[in-house]
């Protein structure tokens, strides 16, 4: 189960401890709300058909599997535990915790016994190690004597850093007489021995001192980098692992001596000149923040925030007031903090990329535009909190509901209902009209959802009867209605008018990312769905941020170079390299302003595409170009 997200593994876990579920029991185990939980069962639901599972939802029974399930749980136990309870992610902690920790090679039979789990699923924890080792400029080395991770101070410590991030801000209490609130870091066992309990509660009192005898105030992400990072100098100067510093320049600001000496008193140690640099870098990101920021504009010298409004305005596609004001607060000290080689850690990267494919690639595109204005590299992270901007804007612009009342009672009642109606659902439904009975014979419903104090019927429209007063009852149907309309699956025309069954290949030949792109360019070149270079563009999008997910990537071609949008598809069931990930399905997104209005819809039924793992496995295995299209939901010739 590779491929299963960790809430669908959750109530996986629930159904195969308890037999039959409700969602009830879901919501109490994960928190989701109802129409949450619909979703992530449907995906269940295409996930254990693999394993010859089915998910039943019965009426007055509940929800339960169907089938031989030796498979799935087999699949569950170990994707999630080694018996003890002990998760995936905390083996792939463990295992690198252990790595780091090591001064000698470690025999891989010696750590497998370590963690009593089967070899097979040891080599899978261990790829994940390497993924994370790769990402920080180090690598995974073995001799004769075992495996050991081969990496310079500074990319060590950045492993370290990455361990300590997945435990920050857990836990917060308030404490002194004040009530302020503290941060701690509860970290388990595994993981402890890297980083002394004490010195981590030193180093938070130590930064709470210099905030409140300094002129500086911390952002949550400024507090969090800055302390993770003085918890591992420390912890490594301790051990005569001093970072050597590049820079040339030998003035230090005043707040950067001040909480140096505050440490220095603390920990009754000499902080290294060198690793004061380091410490210096991070004070200079927060006082820029703080301040009149500028950014450096390439030719054009200083520019302050009006230009970066000027710029978003100039790059974005479509955009409002609010996000052009909440993309300026974020990039600009973004910007000074990835200058100063400061980047922050975005815990929910991929889940950005797997839920919003439409915002994510609208990011993208604004870091190929950041990059040439700025000369700065934008990296995945803060792709994702970019995205998370933008995909606010585009549920802010979402249309609401269109909804028609209809009362037969007196104008007066039904103005009242259209009142209460509009103080409940404010911002879900749009009140078009109030009209009565004879009215429609000369106005017919347009609107989506009709409203009406009297039964009546209307072919391909939902009604919901209520009483004018609208009580709780009729409120509950109005939002049950709400959900089901925004729960209609997305027509897949929009999808499917971009498949061509001569722009789908199925080989093995190719397996690497630039080469599959370059081969998919030429193929639109050639059929006149591309201009030259469009290869190129889209491998210079890939080097600034991956597209790859799981077991799909999905390279985006800048509209410049696309002639007529189009999608197309590249398999090979054997693998595909793409950066440090493998995948077996790229979608080659080729798309223009022609299908400006459709993009939602597109980028709608793409992500349920992305999200029917069962789906996915079909069209690994597919031998036939005309078996994906038929897949896919489409009849392209």
């Amino acid at each position: 189960m590779s491929n299963i997200t960790e809430p669908e593994l959750a109530i996986a876990q629930l159904i195969l401890s308890q037999g039959i579920v409700h969602y009830t029991d879901i919501a109490k185990t994960t928190g989701f709300s109802k129409k949450t939980i619909a979703k992530y069962l449907s995906q269940l639901a295409d996930s254990v058909k693999a394993y010859g599972v089915h998910l039943i939802r019965k009426r007055n029974v509940g929800l339960f599997f169907e089938g031989d399930l030796t498979a799935l749980r087999n699949a569950v136990s170990d994707h999630t535990s080694n018996g003890d309870g002990v998760s995936r992610d905390q083996r792939v902690i463990a295992l690198l915790s252990r790595l780091l920790l090591s001064q000698q090679p470690i025999p891989i039979q010696n750590l497998a016994d370590g963690l009593f789990v089967s070899r097979s699923t040891f080599e899978a924890d261990l790829n994940e190690v390497k993924l994370i080792v790769q990402r920080h400029q180090a690598a995974i080395a073995s001799n004769h004597q075992g495996i050991f991770i081969q990496a310079a101070e500074a990319n060590r410590r950045a492993l370290m850093s990455e361990l300590l991030n997945l435990y920050w801000g857990q836990t917060a209490y308030l404490g002194d007489r004040q009530d302020r609130v503290k941060s701690t870091i509860q970290v388990p066992d595994n993981i402890s021995q890297l980083f002394n309990s004490d010195t981590l509660e030193k180093v938070i009192s130590a930064v709470d001192q210099f905030e409140q005898i300094s002129s500086l105030r911390f952002s949550d992400y400024e507090y969090q980098s800055l302390t993770i990072h003085l918890v591992i100098a420390l912890e490594r100067i301790k051990h005569d692992e001093v970072l050597k510093s590049e820079s040339g320049n030998d003035s230090l600001y005043k707040d950067t001596k001040l909480l140096v000496s505050i440490l220095e008193k603390e920990f009754k140690i000499k902080i290294p000149f060198d690793e004061q640099r380091y410490i210096n870098i991070h004070i200079m990101a927060a006082q820029d923040a703080q301040g009149r920021i500028s950014i450096q504009s390439s030719g054009k010298g200083s520019q302050t925030q009006t230009v970066m409004d000027a710029f978003l305005r100039d790059n974005l596609s479509e955009y409002d007031s609010i996000l052009i004001k909440n993309l300026a607060l974020h990039l600009i000290p973004a910007l000074k903090r990835l200058e100063l080689g400061l980047e922050l850690r975005n815990p929910y990267t991929e889940e950005v990329k797997r839920n919003f494919p439409l915002a994510y690639n609208r990011a993208v595109d604004l870091g190929v535009r950041i990059k040439q204005e700025f000369n700065t590299d934008v990296s995945d992270d803060e792709l994702a909190f970019i995205a998370l901007h933008i995909e606010a804007f585009i549920e802010r612009s979402r249309q609401v509901i269109n909804a028609v009342i209809i009362c037969s009672t007196g104008l007066g009642t039904a103005r009242l209902l259209e009142q209460r109606v509009k103080n409940r659902f404010a911002n879900k439904i749009r009140i078009n009209r109030v009209t009565s009975l004879q009215e429609l014979k000369e106005h017919p419903i347009t609107e989506d959802l009709v409203i009406s104090t009297i039964n009546i019927q209307v072919p391909g429209k939902a009604v919901i009867v209520v009483s004018p007063f609208l009580d709780e009852a009729g409120a509950q149907q109005i939002s049950r209605q709400i959900n089901d309309l925004e729960a209609d699956r997305p027509d897949p025309a929009a999808f499917n008018d971009l498949l061509k069954s001569s722009l789908v290949f199925i080989k093995r030949e190719l397996n690497k990312r630039d080469n599959i792109i370059r081969f998919l360019g030429n193929e639109l070149v050639q059929q006149g769905f591309g201009a030259q270079g469009i290869a190129e563009a889209a491998i210079g999008r890939e080097k600034l941020a991956s597209t790859a997910m799981d077991m799909v990537a999905m390279p985006h071609a800048p509209i410049d170079f696309v002639k007529r949008p189009c999608i197309a598809i590249f398999i090979n069931r054997d693998g595909i390299s793409w950066n440090q990930n493998s995948v077996e399905i790229v979608f080659f997104l080729a798309m223009n302003t022609s299908v400006k209005t459709q993009i939602n819809d597109i980028y709608k039924y793409f992500n349920n595409v992305l999200e029917n793992k069962y789906l996915l496995k079909q069209l690994v295995h597919a031998n036939a170009v005309d078996e994906v299209i038929k897949l896919l939901g489409g009849n392209r010739a």
